[in-house]
């Protein structure tokens, strides 16, 4: 599967995600950006918070620019999670419904939790400014409220 890590590289899921949009977060500091992120059992701190320093470089902003952490709720109070901004969590049951993904062999959670994250946490004018990007254990993904379609 593309975009999938191997060995610890981060790559990124789809593509286009960037485009003019990180433009236009420059252009408006009215934004507030929210960063989902989704990780497994093996995630690390460190691995979490080089993954998310490179999805906000993607966007041309800085961690401190981003108002809050989404993730799945079990991971609200989880270390890992703790990378700057605010944590909230978002109910499973919603990702499941929103923003399902295929089931993997060997079972797992099936929804794109970064995405789903970063999107339900924004809101609903809510537009993805960087799309899924993979670590070997984590996932992070960037949206703005208010953003225009």
């Amino acid at each position: 599967m593309s975009g999938i890590a191997d060995g610890g590289r981060i790559d990124d899921v789809g593509t286009g995600a960037r485009s003019d949009r990180a433009a236009r977060v420059r252009a408006s500091d009215s934004l507030r950006l929210v960063l989902g992120v989704g990780m497994s059992s093996k995630a690390t701190v460190e691995e979490v918070r080089a993954l998310a320093q490179r999805v906000v470089r993607q966007a041309d902003v800085r961690l401190d620019a981003v108002a809050l952490v989404a993730t799945r709720e079990r991971f609200v109070a989880d270390d890992r999670a703790r990378i700057g901004p605010p944590v909230q969590g978002v109910d499973d049951a919603v990702l499941l419904e929103r923003y399902p993904a295929p089931r993997r062999t060997g079972g797992g959670f099936a929804a794109r939790v970064a995405e789903g994250c970063a999107m339900t946490a924004a809101g609903e004018s809510a537009q993805l400014l960087v799309a899924t990007t993979r670590s070997a254990h984590a996932t992070a993904a960037l949206a703005a409220a208010g953003a225009t379609r």
